[in-house]
């Protein structure tokens, strides 16, 4: 192979190596490790072998040729798709249809052009041997062995067409103890794939010298080829709906603990029963603005503990919007499927906040922040939603977004003793070793982080239903010349800029 096609071996190789498993990683292929599933070893090739894409998507006119023999160099790495080089123009395609022939390697042979034709007659392809090799069980009676060796000719009266695709070959001498009988194999040609042609002189008879070596089949041996079949079958899956209605909510044993654990939680915050006719359906209140953590703030504080080697932990605290005390007196109704049977027509007055209200997550970190304050936490000025502890040789560093807050520092010691009295004032779950922050994932490493938003993307495409769309370079066209008069406007552009903005 030329010395400029050598990048397409080394890059096939990379990507054979990605895909086999490693003793370094316990036998399994690196890229399990990366993403989970096994790759798709169907779609392997030869590298180097012929083959034939489909190039109707490069002609530009229907009667132009829809393939031409290539070379194959590899895999896209951006599609799921082939590389076939066309060695006489020296132009790359990228192919998903395209047609193996594994058994031709065209630099093996030559290292300029492809072969565009060939002269090789239809009884050249024909000449396949497929010599039949009998058990020592079977008995040929007194014939000598030398009749056992003579090519079986064909007889005046046959077809000539017939000759053409007959072949016979001899089989190696049988020795005193067995014998070997040798018939005539016919080829198929329709079914048969062209051969390259030879070099050998078309009027030289072939070779009909035994050969040294006997030919060994799978079925000899109970080797057979799985049949590939067709998996027909399939499971209806009933969809899991969300409950619209309480009631509905109430047959579903899940909602129904979760509606009595949110239950509970409003029990603990101390509510007030009060008559209905002492409230009305206005709700006061002056300001619900919550600061939330910057994202520079974020990797400035992730980079800092990375240089240090400082451990970074997450911690989840449990209805944290039930935790804020409102300043505020909000009433509302009992919630329905809880409804005190004494007191049906009674109302409930809040002392605490409750999901649902616009100035609960400003009474969540007002809560959060004075209990930082109190354990000796400065409030950034830069960004609200970091906090520093600094006391003597103790440096702790606190990110608070809503009810996710990360906590690293130099003192580990230092860092377990302020989560517990954490706990003990709010309820919270300890989440361990960082690893999904505000939509970002964070595996640890030795040298440091790596962060990606695969799950976050996982999860846009399903909420936009595009798992089964293709990858594409650019996420536009080019070509085409967008204006404010074309196309058609949207009805409702709501879907729309939520998926431009979850970009």
């Amino acid at each position: 192979m030329p010395l400029s096609y050598w990048p397409f071996a080394f890059s096939t190789a990379v990507y054979l190596i990605n895909r086999l498993p490693t003793p370094t990683l316990n036998h399994i292929s690196p890229y399990f490790k990366l993403f989970g599933t096994f790759p798709n070893y169907s779609k392997l090739r030869s590298f180097g072998c012929l083959c034939y894409p489909w190039l109707r998507p490069y002609t530009s006119h229907k009667l132009e040729s829809r393939s031409s023999s290539c070379v194959f160099v590899g895999y896209s790495p951006t599609q799921s798709a082939y590389l076939c080089l066309d060695t006489s123009t020296a132009r790359l395609y990228t192919s998903r249809h395209v047609r193996f022939v594994e058994s031709i390697f065209l630099f093996v042979t030559s290292h300029t052009s492809l072969p565009r034709a060939t002269s090789s007659t239809i009884s050249e392809w024909c000449s396949i041997t497929l010599p039949v090799v009998a058990t020592p069980s079977v008995n040929v009676g007194s014939a000598p062995p030398s009749s056992l060796l003579t090519p079986t000719a064909p007889s005046q009266s046959q077809d000539p067409s017939q000759n053409n695709t007959t072949c016979a070959t001899p089989t190696p001498e049988p020795d005193s103890h067995s014998s070997v009988l040798v018939p005539e194999t016919k080829c198929d040609c329709a079914n048969n794939p062209p051969l390259p042609p030879t070099q050998n002189d078309p009027n030289q008879p072939p070779d009909l010298s035994p050969s040294p070596h006997v030919i060994v089949t799978r079925s000899k041996h109970n080797i057979h080829k799985p049949i590939q079949k067709l998996n027909l079958t399939a499971q209806l899956q009933q969809p899991t709906l969300e409950p619209t209605t309480v009631t509905q909510a109430l047959k579903d044993p899940k909602w129904r603990q979760a509606m009595s654990a949110e239950f509970d939680a409003l029990l603990r915050t101390k509510l007030d029963w009060l008559l209905k006719a002492s409230t009305n359906a206005l709700i006061d209140y002056s300001e619900t603005f919550s600061p939330v953590i910057k994202p520079t703030t974020v990797h400035l504080v992730l980079s800092l503990a990375v240089s240090q080697g400082w451990s970074l932990r997450q911690l989840d605290v449990n209805n944290a919007f039930l935790q804020g005390t409102l300043t505020e007196d909000v009433f509302m109704s009992q919630p329905p499927g809880f409804i005190d049977r004494d007191h049906p027509h009674h109302v409930c007055k809040l002392r605490k906040a409750i999901y649902g209200l616009k100035q609960a997550p400003r009474a969540w970190y007002h809560e959060l922040r004075q209990f930082l304050l109190q354990f000796g936490f400065i409030n950034s000025i830069a960004d609200t939603s970091l906090f520093i502890f600094n006391n003597h040789d103790t440096i702790l560093y606190l990110l608070v977004y809503v009810d996710d807050i990360i906590i690293t520092g130099n003192n580990v010691e230092a860092a377990q003793t302020f989560i517990q009295q954490l706990s003990q004032r709010f309820s919270l779950k300890d989440l361990g070793p960082l690893t999904y922050f505000l939509g970002v994932e964070v595996t640890s490493h030795t040298n440091g982080l790596f962060l990606s938003q695969r799950k976050y993307i996982v999860d846009l495409l399903n909420r936009t239903h595009m798992t089964e769309a293709k990858p594409a370079p650019t996420p536009l066209a080019t070509s085409p010349i967008l204006t404010l008069q074309s196309g058609t406007p949207l009805s409702d552009p709501t879907e729309y800029r939520t998926v431009v903005g979850s970009l």
